[in-house]
């Protein structure tokens, strides 16, 4: 029988008190949390736990219920490589994060997992009662309340009555989260847990920003959720820069991606030294939105709430217009990407178009959304034509 869970963190502040909890049904879930913490850790914390309290359990199939792209990517895809080169990122600096994530890779050796990505805050069953104790224990941590008040949950669940009572415990259990939240309860440490018990070092409280584990036994994905492998909505992009801005190494620089995927891209030294898969991934982006039409609505999602274009007329628009005036590229060249930072680029390029050729320009943006960053947005969009 495969275990479906979903883990979660919060910190309020970012860093700030923090939690964590991972949540299977209203008779199975576990929280914990610290005084000082960041959102990463917590989220990190709650699949170590989960993997923790499910160790006696281990022939079983584990389906991890993420909305942490960093969590996924992190088990999924950067940390053999960290491992390989000794839990040190290219700079020679430890890995954030590096106890719990040692602790990750011991735990999951051997063992059947997979990771899912989910949208947070948008509803998710799952999602949302992981969401809602993690940051139950994070208020409890702010309001100073006593540890035997906390709300860390009855741990992981094995007796047969564990279903029988999950429908008549649901609501109250509920009831008893949101009574704990107001009265000062989030964040307890969770039993049994090496990583819950440990506060984390100053030099993890950083912030940081997918798919079967390396190593282990290849898994199915679970109906209604989606592998995080397969992005193809705005909202499910993974980060972009937040990974160079951290200073982590996602990318091992013996596979690197392959520069031609990236449309009429300069070499890798005029994109400031940018990693060619991070490239390909912003023009990429771009040109979902060029090659969109009328009828494919989904293009809008891309646009910020404030989106702005100016077109060669010196004309600005808002709204809709924005996306008329990107559907008028042509054929693109001279790509060329410039990170402004962790939530932000410009790309510009060369358009040659049926009636003329014009230099375009974009800046992509993402915004901090309960403290988790949301997806990549057009903010800007200029066209110059060329003489």
């Amino acid at each position: 029988m495969t275990i479906i869970a979903s883990a979660d963190g919060s910190a309020l502040g970012n860093p700030g008190p923090a939690g964590w909890a991972w949540y299977i049904d209203p008779t199975s879930w576990q929280a914990g949390g610290w005084a000082h913490g960041t959102n990463n850790q917590g989220e990190l914390t709650a699949v170590l736990n989960l993997l923790e309290e499910t160790r006696h359990r281990r022939e079983e199939p584990l389906r991890v219920l993420c909305d942490s792209q960093y969590v996924i990517n992190s088990v999924t895809k950067w940390m053999p490589g960290w491992k390989k080169k000794g839990w040190k990122k290219r700079d020679g600096k430890p890995v954030l994060n590096v106890d719990i994530m040692k602790a990750l890779d011991r735990e999951l050796a051997g063992r059947d997992v997979s990771f899912e990505w989910v949208k947070g805050h948008a509803g998710h069953e799952l999602n949302e009662a992981a969401d809602e104790r993690a940051r139950a224990m994070a208020v409890a941590y702010q309001k100073g309340t006593d540890p035997a008040r906390m709300p860390v949950g009855p741990g992981f669940r094995d007796d047969d009555a564990a279903s029988d009572l999950a429908t008549s415990e649901k609501a109250a259990d509920a009831a008893d989260v949101a009574g704990a939240a107001d009265a000062g309860a989030s964040a307890g440490a969770g039993r049994h847990s090496t990583a819950a018990d440990a506060t984390p070092s100053a030099s993890e409280a950083a912030p940081v920003t997918s798919h079967t584990v390396a190593g282990a036994r290849p898994t199915t994905t679970a109906a209604g959720a989606r592998p995080a492998t397969t992005v193809s909505d705005p909202d499910e992009q993974p980060d972009l820069f937040s990974e160079l801005a951290l200073g982590e190494d996602p990318a091992d620089p013996t596979d690197p991606a392959d520069p031609s995927s990236v449309p009429g891209g300069e070499a890798a030294g005029s994109h400031g030294g940018l990693p060619a898969h991070l490239v390909a991934d912003a023009v990429s982006r771009e040109m979902a939105v060029l090659r969109s039409t009328a009828q494919q609505h989904g293009a809008v999602d891309f646009l910020h709430r404030d989106a702005l274009c100016v077109d060669t007329h010196g004309r600005c628009l808002t709204g809709e217009a924005v996306l008329e005036v990107l559907r008028g590229s042509g054929a693109v060249d001279e790509t060329r990407v410039t990170s402004l930072g962790s939530g932000s680029y410009h790309l510009s390029y060369r358009s040659e178009e049926p009636s003329a050729v014009t230099r375009r320009s974009s800046v992509w943006v993402r915004e901090d959304q309960h403290n988790e960053m949301g997806p990549w947005l057009l903010r800007y969009h200029q066209v110059t034509a060329e003489h």
